[in-house]
């Protein structure tokens, strides 16, 4: 049974690989462990692959956490520009913004953060955020509650979506 799920976690992993996600994973791998200017050249790496989307959203935060919130706004606001609908890089776009003591902006744009097929999950991120952004933490303390927000949002999510199929049994 190990054995085979070791497998499995390698297969998977060659997979991503090959499908030219292996900077993107090694970047949150990066972020994950507090490590965000190494997650910030993984995320560059990964903007022309298939994981470009995702990759600057994420770049925006690792730059947030590393603090260079300037340097992350325009390419959170090129991401939101092309993606009204990219919830992660408006996420992180209120973060610079409040990093750089724009909090009217950040709730404003804050406000934005919107998905319409998991409406809970942006509501939590919205809610949690703006209480993040007006506690007044320095940019990399913001940075790494933002991605714990996410993560935690997305668990709870996957939780509801999870009581929802067990009771359509």
């Amino acid at each position: 049974m190990r054995a085979t799920r070791r497998f499995s976690l390698w297969l998977i992993l060659a997979t991503l690989l090959a499908a030219g996600c292996g900077g993107y994973m090694q970047g949150n791998i990066a972020l994950r462990d507090g490590r965000p200017d190494e997650a910030a050249t993984y995320y560059r790496q990964s903007l022309d692959g298939t994981s470009g989307k995702l990759a600057r959203a994420r770049l925006g935060l690792a730059l947030i956490w590393s603090g260079k919130p300037r340097e992350a706004e325009p390419l959170l606001r090129q991401a939101v520009g092309e993606d009204a609908g990219d919830w992660a890089a408006m996420f992180y776009l209120a973060g610079a913004e409040a990093c750089q003591g724009r909090s009217a902006e950040a709730a404003a744009t804050l406000e934005n953060v919107r998905d319409a097929f998991r409406p809970y999950f942006a509501a939590e991120l919205r809610n949690e955020g703006g209480q993040a952004m007006r506690a007044g933490m320095n940019c990399p303390a913001l940075a790494k509650t933002l991605w714990q927000i996410q993560l935690t949002a997305e668990d709870n999510q996957f939780r509801r979506e999870e009581r929802e199929r067990n009771s359509n049994r």
